[in-house]
């Protein structure tokens, strides 16, 4: 008898973690993949060459995101979300702000992006031309 192959989603979502990525954030997969989403929010889309974010409130880009998103986006539990923004905050990387979004109060998430690809490059440097 042969294996089992298990059928294939229509459109399955697949979530990059770079591995300096992984590194920048202490090799914590929470960190990591919430950032990687974010990341990925406000890179330039291929489409467009515009960021997927789209709110823009105080002078920046925001994604609206809520926990039970990032939780079947990422597979990240909830009071893992907690630690992990804390941590991304703290960082200087991700600003977290309550604001209205289609009638009801939501997280809203902007991303220093900047920052992180300059964090991403020191580190690619660090490990891959220095050694």
């Amino acid at each position: 008898m042969g294996a089992i192959t298990p059928p294939r989603p229509q459109n399955p979502k697949v979530l990059v973690v770079k591995q300096c990525t992984m590194r920048l954030c202490g090799d914590n997969y929470p960190r990591a993949a919430i950032l990687s989403q974010l990341e990925y929010w406000f890179e330039p889309s291929d489409k467009t060459g515009r960021p997927r974010a789209s709110i823009y409130r105080e002078g920046r880009l925001w994604v609206a995101k809520s926990s039970r998103e990032f939780q079947i986006e990422t597979c990240v539990s909830r009071q893992e979300q907690r630690t992990a923004l804390e941590w991304l905050e703290a960082s200087g990387l991700v600003v977290r702000r309550k604001m209205v979004f289609q009638g009801r109060e939501t997280n809203h998430f902007a991303l220093d992006i900047d920052r992180l690809h300059k964090l991403q490059a020191a580190w690619l440097v660090e490990e891959f031309v220095l050694r």
